[in-house]
């Protein structure tokens, strides 16, 4: 499935590339392994794991409906703030491109009504780099010039309730 050289998408470090693939000797028990670079380090992650933390990014075939997400999902992020950041960090390991949307919504529109604390900042700009990396790599876009984009997709339809 995985071969040298493939874009994956990791849950927590964004866009990598496949360096190698590597058997290891754990403790008697031979895995798999590829080693994955990203831009400033690589990560080695067990493919044979369930929970390998990467997958394949998606292509330009499935954006259309990952914006359309981002515009009609309807996050609901705790109001307690720790409650909040658990939610969080659990969407974004996941893994799932549309649960990264959640998070990217969520905290967006919590942006509007008032300033992030440093934990929901951090989330944000953590999340929407995930989302504009792996949505850019699918249209051939640098991933910076999506965060407007991403942004104003999730105020859009947010725009109408308040107008209706």
């Amino acid at each position: 499935m995985y071969k040298v050289n493939n874009k994956v998408m990791h849950a927590l470090h964004g866009l990598g590339t496949i360096e190698s693939i590597e058997e290891k000797d754990i403790l008697g028990s031979v895995s798999t392994f590829a080693v994955v670079a990203f831009d400033k380090m690589q990560v080695m992650v067990n493919l044979e794991s369930r929970n390998s933390s990467i997958r394949i990014p998606i292509t330009s075939d499935g954006v259309e409906g990952i914006m359309d997400h981002l515009k009609n999902c309807q996050p609901e992020l705790p109001n307690n703030h720790n409650q909040r950041h658990k939610m969080i960090l659990e969407l974004i390991k996941a893994g799932d491109i549309e649960k990264t949307c959640l998070v990217v919504k969520g905290l967006t529109l919590l942006s509007q009504k008032r300033d992030l604390a440093a934990r929901d900042a951090k989330a944000l700009e953590q999340s929407m780099r995930l989302l504009s990396e792996e949505l850019g790599n699918a249209v051939g876009s640098e991933p910076e010039a999506l965060h407007e984009t991403l942004t104003q997709a999730c105020l859009e339809n947010e725009k109408e309730l308040v107008n209706a």
